[in-house]
């Protein structure tokens, strides 16, 4: 019986720390973002979701979505919070 549990267990565990990363985001903002022109935003360091991105990198606010920005970093399209400047999804 211990069989059969395992799996399912060491799968919620090695899944949960991604899950609590991932945000559901509206579709129609995932289509705007994916929409837009690449204007690369100077930035050095790799990209990740969670991380507070500076004061000096200009964020482009997602139309009618007040809680979102968008930019270009590292060639990567990034969906940032803009209360907290911190990134929430990397495409």
């Amino acid at each position: 019986m211990l069989k059969f549990i395992m799996p399912g267990v060491v799968a919620l565990f090695v899944a949960g720390p991604v899950l609590a990363d991932t945000v559901a985001v509206e579709p129609d903002v995932d289509t705007w973002v994916m929409q837009q022109p690449e204007v690369a935003v100077p930035f050095s360091g790799e990209v990740v979701v969670g991380q507070s991105l500076p004061e000096d990198v200009k964020i482009v606010p997602v139309p009618k979505h007040d809680k979102y920005g968008f930019v270009v970093l590292n060639k990567k399209r990034v969906l940032v919070e803009l209360g907290t400047r911190k990134v929430i999804k990397v495409y």
